[in-house]
C-alpha cells in the first residue's frame, strides 16, 4: 500500500463519523478442519494523569503531587481449529502481548524484584535494577480444548479445558479477582487495564443443565519456589526458632488459589435474566512475610454467593462472602548482624544484643543503637585470655529461643568491649557483660480469620433507555493490625484476593479506583504490644474496612452518529471498625474513638466515540476528607512522618500545618485515547 493510500484512509477515519474498521481476519483449512486467525490491537495513548494529595490529603507534603503520560499497547492474536458438530471449536488459542511505559521515565518499563546482597556476614537492604529499554511481555496466553470432542467422548457435551494465563474471577472480582502480579502500592487513578499479567493456571467448564447449570474448576499458581536447587536450598530460616542449624527453605513451597463456583440461570424470559453464582475459594501462602521473609504462612476459603437480574428497564446484583482460615506466624530470632557507622568506621554488630547495657534498667539510656555486641574478630588477645569469634558468637546465638530471655543477661566475656573498641568497656579484670535487647524474640502465635463483605447496587432506566439512574451499597469488615500484638488472636477484617474493584453500576475513581487508591491505615490495639517491632500499622487500599454508599447518572444518547456518554457519581465512605484519635501535641493516640466518617467522592466519567474504535475518555475525581482526618489529624504514617513531627513547634500550639496525614482535598485528572485496530 502506498503512502498516499495510507494518508487518505487515516484521514478518512478521522472526519467520518460512523466508521469502523475490521479485525484483520484469516480462514483456511488446515487436515479438512477449518482454521481461522483473527489479529487485534489496542492502543492506549497521550493517557495523561494529574494528581494533587492523593496520599495523604495534606497540601504541606509538595510530594503528594503527581504528572505524567504514559501509553499501554496490546497486540492480540485469537486462533480456533476445527468444529465440532455444534458447529463449536476444537481448539481456541489466545495470545496478548504487551507493552507499556511512562514517557519521559526509563525506570517506569521493567523492573527487577527485589534482592539482598550480602557484605561479609551482614545482609544488607533490598535492591532492585531497572530495564531501561522498551520492551514486550505476555499479559494473556492460553489454549482452550473441547474435551469431549478432542478425545472422542461423544457422550460429554461442552466440557472445556482451559490452561495458560487467562483471566478468572469469582462474583464481582472481590473475593477472587484476577489482578495478578499488580503491586498494592499501586495509587493514582482509574483504569480499567490495570492487570499486566493474568495468573498461570488451569480451569475446567462443564454445562450439567444445557443453557441452565454450568460449573468452572480453576487452579492457579501464584508463587512457586521450588522451581530450582537454589530455591529449595535458600536460607531464609535461619532466625526461625528451631532452624539455626537447618535454614533451608525445603520442598515444597508454592503458593496457590483453587476455586470453583456454580452458574446457575434461575430465570430466564423475553424481557428478565436471572442468574446466581455460588463460589468456594482455597489459598494457601507458605511463605508470607510479617517482619522478616518465611517467617509466617497462611491458609484462607471464602464461600460467597452472587447474583445478577437484568430487565427491560430494571437490573438488580449483589456479591456477599465469607472468610475462614487462619495465619501462623512462627517464633523469631530478631538478631542479625547488621552494618553499624562508629566514628566513620564501619563495624559489624549484632542488631539486638547489647554489650555492658541492661536494657531492663530503668537508669540506662534510652537509645541503646551505640551498645549494640560488635560481632568478634577471629582471634581477640586481652590480657592471656583467647577469645575466638566462634565463642562469642556461640554465646549469643544459644541464647533461649523465648520471650522469657527478652532483657536478659546472656553470658560474659573478659576483655571483649576493649579489643572491639566499645563505647562502654569494663575494667580489664571485670568481665564484659552480654544483654538480649528487650524485643530479640518474638513467640509463635496464630491469627483466625472471620472476615464478612457484601456490596448490591441496582439501576433503573428512563428516556428509552437513554438514561440510567443507579445505586449502591456496600460493606467490608475491618479490625485492628493483627501483628500490633503478637498474641494469639480473631482478625475480623475481610481479606480480598487479588482484587482491583471499582464498583459495577455505580463506578468509583478515588477511594475504589483501581489505579487511585487512598491508603487507608488499619486500626491499632488499644495497648501495642511493648515487644513489637513495627510502631505503624499497615497501610491498605483494598476492599477491607469499608462502608459505602452512593448513586450515579449516565446519560448516553442514541440519536448521535458520534456517541458519547457522561457519567457522574457520588459516593460516601465509612471506616466499618473505629479507629483512635490522634493528638498532635502529645504525639500519642488516645483512647477516645475517631470518628468512622472517611469522606465523600465525586466523579466524572465521559467518554465520546469519534469511531467505533477510536475513543476519548475523561475520569475527574475529587475526593473531601470526613471527621475521621481531622480526628487522627498529623497521624504518622512511617519512621520519617515521626521525626518531621518531633520537630514541630514544642509551645503545643497546633494551628500550623503538620506532616502525616491531613484534611486537605485530592484531585485526580486522567485523559487520553483509546484506538483498536
Amino acid at each position: 500500500m502506498k503512502l498516499a493510500q495510507i494518508s487518505r484512509i487515516a484521514i478518512l477515519l478521522l472526519v467520518t463519523p460512523c466508521i469502523s474498521r475490521p479485525d484483520i481476519r484469516i480462514e483456511t483449512e488446515v487436515g479438512g478442519q477449518p482454521l481461522s486467525w483473527t489479529l487485534f490491537a489496542k492502543l492506549r495513548t497521550g493517557e495523561t494523569f494529574l494528581g494533587k494529595n492523593i496520599s495523604l490529603l495534606n497540601d504541606l507534603n509538595r510530594e503528594d503531587r503527581l504528572f505524567y503520560m504514559r501509553h499501554t499497547l496490546d497486540a492480540s492474536l485469537n486462533v480456533l481449529y476445527g468444529s465440532t458438530a455444534c458447529e463449536k471449536s476444537l481448539l481456541e488459542m489466545m495470545l496478548t502481548i504487551r507493552n507499556k511505559g511512562v514517557w519521559g521515565s526509563v525506570t517506569s518499563i521493567a523492573q527487577t524484584t527485589d534482592t539482598e546482597f550480602k557484605i561479609l556476614d551482614s545482609v544488607g537492604q533490598p535492591h532492585r535494577h531497572y530495564i531501561p529499554r522498551h520492551m514486550l511481555w505476555i499479559r494473556e496466553a492460553w489454549l482452550q480444548m473441547n474435551v469431549g470432542e478432542t478425545l472422542g467422548l461423544y457422550s460429554v457435551q461442552n466440557l472445556l479445558f482451559t490452561f495458560g494465563a487467562f483471566p478468572f474471577q469469582l462474583g464481582r472480582g472481590i473475593a477472587l479477582g484476577d489482578a495478578y502480579a499488580v503491586s498494592p502500592d499501586y495509587l493514582g487513578f482509574y483504569a480499567d487495564s490495570a492487570v499486566d499479567q493474568y495468573a498461570f493456571g488451569a480451569k475446567l467448564f462443564g454445562e450439567v443443565v444445557k443453557d441452565k447449570l454450568t460449573y468452572d474448576i480453576y487452579f492457579a499458581f501464584l508463587n512457586n519456589q521450588a522451581t530450582s536447587l537454589s530455591q529449595t536450598g535458600e536460607r531464609v530460616l535461619a532466625q526461625v526458632y528451631g532452624k539455626r542449624d537447618n535454614p533451608i527453605r525445603g520442598f515444597p513451597v508454592i503458593s496457590f488459589i483453587w476455586a470453583s463456583r456454580l452458574q446457575w440461570q434461575a430465570l430466564r424470559t423475553d424481557c428478565v435474566k436471572g442468574t446466581f453464582e455460588p463460589y468456594v475459594l482455597y489459598y494457601r501462602d507458605p511463605e508470607q512475610k510479617v517482619e522478616v521473609m518465611a517467617d509466617a504462612h497462611a491458609q484462607l476459603m471464602t464461600f460467597g454467593l452472587a447474583g445478577e437480574f437484568v430487565g427491560d428497564r430494571f437490573e438488580w446484583g449483589f456479591d456477599v462472602a465469607l472468610n475462614r482460615g487462619n495465619q501462623h506466624v512462627k517464633g523469631l530470632d530478631r538478631n542479625v548482624i547488621q552494618q553499624q557507622n562508629r566514628n566513620g568506621r564501619m563495624v559489624f554488630v549484632n542488631s539486638h544484643v547489647l554489650l555492658n547495657v541492661d536494657p531492663l534498667d530503668p537508669g540506662n539510656v534510652t537509645s541503646f543503637n551505640p551498645y549494640k555486641a560488635p560481632q568478634a574478630p577471629i582471634i581477640i588477645d586481652a590480657g592471656n585470655v583467647i577469645v575466638t569469634k566462634p565463642t562469642v558468637q556461640t554465646i549469643i546465638n544459644d541464647a533461649g529461643q523465648s520471650e522469657s530471655q527478652n532483657g536478659k543477661k546472656i553470658g560474659k566475656v573478659t576483655g571483649y568491649a576493649a579489643q572491639v573498641g566499645a563505647p562502654n568497656p569494663v575494667a580489664p579484670a571485670v568481665a564484659d557483660e552480654l544483654y538480649n535487647a528487650n524485643d530479640r524474640f518474638r513467640n509463635p502465635y496464630n491469627n483466625k480469620l472471620d472476615g464478612f463483605m457484601w456490596v448490591t447496587d441496582g439501576a433503573m432506566y428512563f428516556a428509552e433507555r437513554q438514561m440510567k439512574l443507579a445505586v449502591t451499597a456496600g460493606m467490608a469488615t475491618g479490625d485492628a493490625d493483627p501483628n500490633f500484638e503478637e498474641k494469639d488472636g480473631i482478625y475480623h477484617g475481610f481479606v480480598p484476593l487479588q482484587s482491583v474493584y471499582s464498583g459495577k453500576r455505580v463506578k468509583s475513581a478515588f477511594i475504589m479506583g483501581s489505579a487511585g487508591k487512598l491508603k487507608r491505615p488499619l486500626a491499632e490495639p488499644e495497648e501495642q504490644d511493648p515487644n513489637a517491632v513495627d510502631d505503624f500499622a499497615v497501610l491498605t487500599s483494598d476492599f477491607t474496612n469499608l462502608v459505602f454508599i452512593g448513586g450515579g447518572l449516565t446519560y448516553a444518547p442514541h440519536d448521535v452518529c458520534r456517541k458519547w456518554t457522561l457519567n457522574p457519581n457520588l459516593l460516601t465512605y465509612w471506616r466499618q471498625h473505629a479507629d483512635q484519635k490522634f493528638d498532635i501535641t502529645t504525639k500519642k493516640f488516645l483512647t477516645e474513638k475517631a470518628s468512622k466518617f472517611l469522606g465523600i467522592e465525586v466523579n466524572l466519567f465521559y467518554l465520546l466515540e469519534i469511531t467505533k474504535d477510536f475513543k476519548f475518555f475523561t475520569v475527574a475525581s475529587m475526593f473531601v476528607p470526613g471527621q475521621y482526618y481531622t480526628d487522627i489529624r498529623g497521624k504518622p504514617m512511617n519512621a520519617a512522618q515521626e521525626r518531621a513531627l518531633d520537630r514541630l513547634d514544642p509551645t503545643g500550639y497546633t494551628g500550623e500545618r503538620v506532616p502525616g496525614i491531613g484534611t486537605d482535598n485530592a484531585y485526580t485528572l486522567n485523559f487520553g485515547v483509546d484506538v483498536r485496530f
